[in-house]
Protein backbone atom coordinates (compact mmCIF):
# COMPACT_ATOMS: atom_id res chain seq x y z
CA UNK A 1 0.00 0.00 0.00
CA UNK A 2 1.29 3.44 -0.89
CA UNK A 3 1.97 5.93 1.91
CA UNK A 4 -0.70 8.31 0.58
CA UNK A 5 -3.28 5.48 0.54
CA UNK A 6 -2.29 4.51 4.05
CA UNK A 7 -2.82 8.08 5.28
CA UNK A 8 -6.21 8.33 3.54
CA UNK A 9 -7.24 4.99 4.99
CA UNK A 10 -6.26 6.16 8.48
CA UNK A 11 -8.29 9.35 7.97
CA UNK A 12 -11.29 7.34 6.76
CA UNK A 13 -10.96 5.12 9.83
CA UNK A 14 -10.98 8.15 12.13
CA UNK A 15 -14.23 9.29 10.48
CA UNK A 16 -16.04 5.98 11.04
CA UNK A 17 -17.57 6.84 14.44
CA UNK A 18 -18.96 10.16 13.22
CA UNK A 19 -20.37 8.53 10.08
CA UNK A 20 -21.83 5.64 12.07
CA UNK A 21 -23.58 8.03 14.41
CA UNK A 22 -24.94 10.04 11.50
CA UNK A 23 -25.90 7.15 9.23
CA UNK A 24 -27.03 4.67 11.87
CA UNK A 25 -25.96 1.36 10.33
CA UNK A 26 -22.81 -0.51 9.45
CA UNK A 27 -24.10 -1.12 5.92
CA UNK A 28 -24.63 2.62 5.42
CA UNK A 29 -21.12 3.37 6.71
CA UNK A 30 -19.65 0.79 4.30
CA UNK A 31 -21.65 2.19 1.38
CA UNK A 32 -20.52 5.73 2.25
CA UNK A 33 -16.90 4.57 2.47
CA UNK A 34 -17.14 2.97 -0.98
CA UNK A 35 -18.80 6.09 -2.41
CA UNK A 36 -16.19 8.46 -0.97
CA UNK A 37 -13.10 6.25 -1.36
CA UNK A 38 -13.62 3.79 -4.22
CA UNK A 39 -9.89 3.65 -4.91
CA UNK A 40 -9.12 2.61 -1.31
CA UNK A 41 -11.33 -0.42 -1.56
CA UNK A 42 -8.68 -2.35 -3.50
CA UNK A 43 -5.91 -1.96 -0.88
CA UNK A 44 -8.34 -2.58 1.98
CA UNK A 45 -10.32 -5.37 0.35
CA UNK A 46 -14.08 -5.26 -0.03
CA UNK A 47 -14.51 -8.43 2.00
CA UNK A 48 -12.69 -6.82 4.94
CA UNK A 49 -14.55 -3.51 4.93
CA UNK A 50 -17.54 -4.55 7.06
CA UNK A 51 -15.31 -6.23 9.66
CA UNK A 52 -12.99 -3.23 9.65
CA UNK A 53 -15.90 -0.89 10.42
CA UNK A 54 -17.36 -3.20 13.09
CA UNK A 55 -13.97 -3.58 14.79
CA UNK A 56 -13.34 0.16 14.84
CA UNK A 57 -16.70 0.79 16.50
CA UNK A 58 -16.26 -2.13 18.91
CA UNK A 59 -12.93 -0.79 20.14
CA UNK A 60 -14.19 2.71 20.86
CA UNK A 61 -14.62 2.91 24.61
CA UNK A 62 -15.30 5.62 27.13
CA UNK A 63 -13.05 5.30 30.17
CA UNK A 64 -14.95 5.12 33.44
CA UNK A 65 -12.15 5.60 35.92
CA UNK A 66 -14.43 5.57 38.96
CA UNK A 67 -15.60 2.10 37.91
CA UNK A 68 -12.18 0.86 36.82
CA UNK A 69 -13.40 -0.09 33.35
CA UNK A 70 -14.44 1.14 29.96
CA UNK A 71 -17.89 1.35 28.42
CA UNK A 72 -18.69 1.11 24.71
CA UNK A 73 -19.51 4.38 22.97
CA UNK A 74 -21.62 2.59 20.35
CA UNK A 75 -23.74 -0.51 20.37
CA UNK A 76 -24.12 -2.77 17.38
CA UNK A 77 -27.52 -4.37 17.28
CA UNK A 78 -28.15 -6.45 14.16
CA UNK A 79 -26.17 -4.09 11.93
CA UNK A 80 -27.72 -1.00 13.48
CA UNK A 81 -25.28 1.36 15.18
CA UNK A 82 -26.66 3.14 18.23
CA UNK A 83 -24.67 5.66 20.31
CA UNK A 84 -24.78 4.71 23.99
CA UNK A 85 -26.58 7.90 24.97
CA UNK A 86 -29.53 6.70 22.84
CA UNK A 87 -29.69 3.16 24.23
CA UNK A 88 -33.02 1.86 25.45
CA UNK A 89 -33.37 -0.55 28.38
CA UNK A 90 -33.36 -3.37 25.78
CA UNK A 91 -30.03 -2.19 24.40
CA UNK A 92 -28.50 -2.18 27.88
CA UNK A 93 -29.89 -5.65 28.55
CA UNK A 94 -28.43 -6.98 25.29
CA UNK A 95 -24.99 -5.56 26.05
CA UNK A 96 -25.07 -6.80 29.64
CA UNK A 97 -25.89 -10.30 28.33
CA UNK A 98 -22.97 -10.06 25.86
CA UNK A 99 -20.55 -9.15 28.63
CA UNK A 100 -21.96 -11.80 30.99
CA UNK A 101 -21.52 -14.45 28.27
CA UNK A 102 -17.95 -13.26 27.61
CA UNK A 103 -17.18 -13.35 31.34
CA UNK A 104 -18.49 -16.91 31.61
CA UNK A 105 -16.34 -17.97 28.65
CA UNK A 106 -13.28 -16.32 30.20
CA UNK A 107 -13.85 -18.01 33.56
CA UNK A 108 -14.10 -21.39 31.83
CA UNK A 109 -10.86 -20.76 29.93
CA UNK A 110 -9.16 -19.59 33.14
CA UNK A 111 -10.16 -22.78 34.97
CA UNK A 112 -8.79 -24.99 32.19
CA UNK A 113 -5.52 -23.03 32.07
CA UNK A 114 -5.15 -23.04 35.86
CA UNK A 115 -5.75 -26.80 36.00
CA UNK A 116 -3.25 -27.42 33.21
CA UNK A 117 -0.72 -25.22 35.01
CA UNK A 118 -1.19 -27.18 38.25
CA UNK A 119 -0.81 -30.51 36.43
CA UNK A 120 2.22 -29.38 34.48
CA UNK A 121 4.13 -27.59 37.24
CA UNK A 122 2.88 -29.46 40.31
CA UNK A 123 1.51 -26.43 42.12
CA UNK A 124 -1.57 -24.24 41.82
CA UNK A 125 -1.42 -21.01 39.88
CA UNK A 126 -0.92 -18.09 42.27
CA UNK A 127 -2.10 -14.82 40.76
CA UNK A 128 -1.82 -12.78 43.96
CA UNK A 129 -0.02 -9.50 43.31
Amino acid sequence: MKAADSRRLAEARRNIPERAQKLGSIEAVCAEFVRLNPDLLAPLGESLLRGWVREKLRRMKEPRYELGGQLPLFGQFGGEVVPREEWTPGHYEAYCRRYADAAARNVAIFRVLANEYAERFGRPLDLAA
